[in-house]
């Protein structure tokens, strides 16, 4: 956590979404303080899930999102 922490603090990004199909163990958060906590969004299998059904291939090949980005992202994460 502290690791992709300093990446979003050195890339001067707001916050940043940590994804992992396995979920996250409840002493995961707990090295974090309160500011750290709101830069680091966390999402599960399920969003993994979601953000693929949320994209379309078109012809060229590129994947393109479907609707807005940011609220596809950040939906059901905590």
């Amino acid at each position: 956590m502290k690791e992709f922490l300093n990446v979003i603090c050195n890339e001067t990004q707001e916050s940043g979404l940590l994804l992992s199909p396995f979920g996250f163990t409840a002493n995961a958060f707990e090295g974090l303080a309160e500011i750290e906590r709101k830069k680091i969004r966390f999402g599960s299998e399920e969003k993994i899930v979601s953000l693929c059904k949320s994209y379309l291939k078109v012809k060229s090949g590129i994947w393109t999102p479907l609707e807005d980005l940011e609220h596809t992202l950040f939906e059901k994460t905590f």
